[in-house]
């Protein structure tokens, strides 16, 4: 005699049910109960009965009480994202400006380096500049003085 575990779950279920609409029903019934006789401790049936123009009155104030609020809550939305959009837009430019002077100092750097480069190589001569110039040195360190202090080549 094994049960199903689905159909003792389903009972289950089924039950839990079943005993919250009833305590749902007895307390109903009891709030009921306890509200007509607060009604009568408090002298009976004194309270304004509400009509069809009562309700109206009351809807037409929600409403416009509505109304203001989502208006209130529209401008707060709108102020937010206007504040948020300034600050992308702040935080772009910033982005922006600190790209240019990234590039504008790497470009400074690269003409540096090659200024230097330039300099390095009109530094030190080359092709016939270096021969001339090593010509002469040799001109001057070959040349033999004299007696008469004058110099001889």
């Amino acid at each position: 005699m094994t049960m199903n575990k689905t159909g003792f779950l389903d009972d289950v279920f089924e039950k839990a049910v079943e005993q919250g609409r009833s305590s749902v029903n007895k307390t109903r019934h009891s709030v009921v109960k306890s509200g007509k006789e607060t009604l009568t401790a408090l002298g009976g049936s004194n309270h304004t009965p509400l009509s069809a123009d009562h309700l109206k009155q009351f809807e037409k104030n929600y409403a416009t009480q509505d109304a203001q609020k989502i208006e209130d809550l529209k401008a707060i939305l709108f102020k937010r994202v206007n504040e948020e959009s300034a600050k992308a837009i702040g935080q772009r430019r910033r982005e922006e400006e600190e790209r240019k002077q990234e590039e504008e100092q790497e470009a400074m750097a690269d003409k540096q380096e090659r200024e230097q480069e330039k300099g390095a190589f009109i530094a030190t001569p080359t092709g016939k500049a270096k021969r001339g110039s090593s010509q002469r040195q040799v001109k001057q360190n070959t040349q033999v003085e004299t007696r008469g202090g004058k110099s001889q080549f």
